[in-house]
């Protein structure tokens, strides 16, 4: 054999054995670093859930404004009051749209988190393997609290659109009214009190995943949130 042949030999077992090794490194990943993985990967999925919640609380104001507006004018200036609860109703539409793109980053944020389940199935009893099964739980109320929230948040849009467009109604009689703000109001405090719920249960899930990350090597004191 040439010096040549031998030298192209030698180059190509070299790439062969170069390949098997980063093959074996890839598939030798621990459960711990896939399951940084994935929950890394619902990091970057609930992005466009953080992304809504500045144009949400920006519309929610503006329509806290227009009521404002609204419960200062008389009978007489019905006309005023169709105008402006027409900008509210269309600011309920618009956080409609928003709470829609919310909800489908919360499902894909789930779908990935699934992959989770088998990982864990799969870890030696130990410390690590409660820590994780702990973060699924967490994980779990976590989407279970945003449920909640949600289909509060649902409810409360639903009356604020009924609310502005009794606004409309030149029969509308002072009884109805106030049994309508009193719904509404209602349906605020049961929505603030989902929102805490979801909170607590995001800070939770996030103490516990940071602590995970730590034990596990993954992380520097560095911060490890959703």
């Amino acid at each position: 054999m040439s010096k040549q042949k031998q030298s192209r030999l030698f180059l190509t077992i070299l790439v062969l054995l170069m390949t098997m090794v980063i093959a074996a490194c890839t598939q030798q990943a621990s459960p711990e670093e896939k399951l940084f993985d994935i929950m890394e990967e619902t990091v970057v999925v609930e992005e466009a859930f953080v992304a809504q919640q500045e144009p949400l609380q920006e519309r929610e104001r503006q329509e806290s404004e227009y009521y404002n507006q609204i419960i200062e004018l008389s009978l007489e200036e019905f006309d005023q009051i169709v105008e402006i609860s027409d900008k509210a109703l269309a600011s309920v539409a618009e956080r409609k749209e928003l709470v829609m793109t919310e909800q489908e980053a919360i499902q894909s944020s789930q779908n990935t988190f699934a992959g989770a389940f088998d990982i864990v199935e799969g870890m030696e009893e130990g410390i690590a393997e409660e820590e994780a099964r702990s973060l699924l739980d967490l994980m779990t109320k976590r989407y279970e609290a945003y449920d909640a929230l949600n289909e509060s948040y649902q409810q409360s849009l639903r009356l604020d659109q009924e609310l502005y467009e009794l606004f409309q109604d030149k029969e509308l009689t002072l009884e109805a009214l106030k049994a309508q703000i009193e719904e509404v109001n209602a349906s605020y405090e049961d929505l603030s009190a989902k929102h805490d719920a979801f909170n607590d249960a995001t800070n939770n899930y996030n103490e516990a995943k940071r602590t995970f990350y730590e034990n596990a090597g993954l992380v520097d004191n560095e911060e490890a949130e959703v």
